[in-house]
C-alpha cells in the first residue's frame, strides 16, 4: 500500500486534486444523461442533423454535441452520428466519473 501511495503523490500532487475537487463541485451536480434528438423530428426526408443533449437529472438542458450528417456534409453518416454519441456521453458521464476517481483519491489517501 505504501508504494500505492508513493506513486500516487508522484502522479498528482494534493494542490491538482484541490483544482479538479473545486470545477466538480462548481458544476451541475449530477448524474447527467445524453438525450438524442433528430431533425427532422418527423418526415418527410431522412434525418440530416443530430443534437446531443446533455441533461441534469432535472431535464435542464448542460450543453450539446450537435452533428450535421446529411449526404453533401459527410462522407459516412452513421460513422458522424456515432462519432457525436461517442462525445456526448463521454461529457454526459463525466461529472461521475470524476466523482468516482476523487473517491478512490480520498480512500487511498486516507490510508496514510
Amino acid at each position: 500500500m505504501d508504494e500505492i501511495l508513493k506513486i500516487l503523490d508522484e502522479l498528482i500532487q494534493e494542490n491538482q486534486i484541490a483544482e479538479i475537487r473545486a470545477r466538480h463541485v462548481a458544476v451541475w451536480s449530477g448524474p447527467h444523461f445524453v438525450e438524442e434528438i433528430p431533425y427532422p423530428p418527423e418526415g418527410p426526408g431522412p434525418v440530416v442533423h443530430t443534437d446531443f443533449e446533455i441533461q441534469a437529472a432535472d431535464g435542464s438542458r448542460l450543453a450539446e454535441v450537435t452533428c450535421a450528417h446529411g449526404p453533401t456534409e459527410v462522407d459516412d453518416p452513421a460513422e458522424a452520428v456515432e462519432g457525436a454519441r461517442a462525445v456526448a456521453t463521454f461529457f454526459g458521464s463525466a461529472w461521475a466519473d470524476v466523482q468516482t476517481l476523487l473517491a478512490v483519491v480520498d480512500g487511498l489517501r486516507a490510508r496514510r
